[in-house]
């Protein structure tokens, strides 16, 4: 706790220190979301179950309780409460693949790589939903098959 802030200090202490890869993974995650803690809206559920899909559920545990430790307005059983969420979170699976987009004609390559990828990035915006119409308009109005 007392390494990790705005900068990456870490990074030293890690290169000093010889610190595992493991190690060195969660102090950079803590550094990246430093600002996100001090947001009152990273504390909700929805948000933790979008970090536990990009991250998993370690990293998050790691989050929440630095900013616990970084706040002192922060309510000790709120914090219970997120981290027992994230033990018992259902984080639901991508649906689509790269193989569904190749079968409505997608050419493999970085291409397909870069529409797989938005369209992940809109599911999770969308609280892991994918709308039926928004993926048939895609597929239908997408071009550089």
């Amino acid at each position: 706790m007392l390494i990790v802030d705005q900068t990456n200090d870490y990074e030293y202490f890690c290169h000093k220190y010889k610190t595992s890869n493991k190690v060195k993974n969660r102090l950079k995650n803590i550094s990246e979301n430093f600002d996100n803690l001090k947001n009152r809206k990273f504390y909700t559920k929805e948000n933790i179950k979008k970090l536990i899909y990009l991250s998993g559920r370690e990293q998050v545990n790691d989050l929440l309780l630095f900013g616990f430790c970084l706040s002192n307005k922060m309510n000790k059983y709120n914090i219970e409460e997120l981290i027992e969420y994230t033990q018992s979170c259902k984080v639901p699976e991508f649906p689509i693949s790269g193989n569904y987009l190749k079968m409505h004609g997608f050419k493999t390559g970085e291409t397909l790589g870069k529409k797989l990828k938005f369209l992940e990035e809109k599911w999770i915006n969308d609280n892991f939903n994918m709308d039926k119409e928004v993926l048939k308009n895609f597929l239908e109005n997408s071009t550089d098959n």
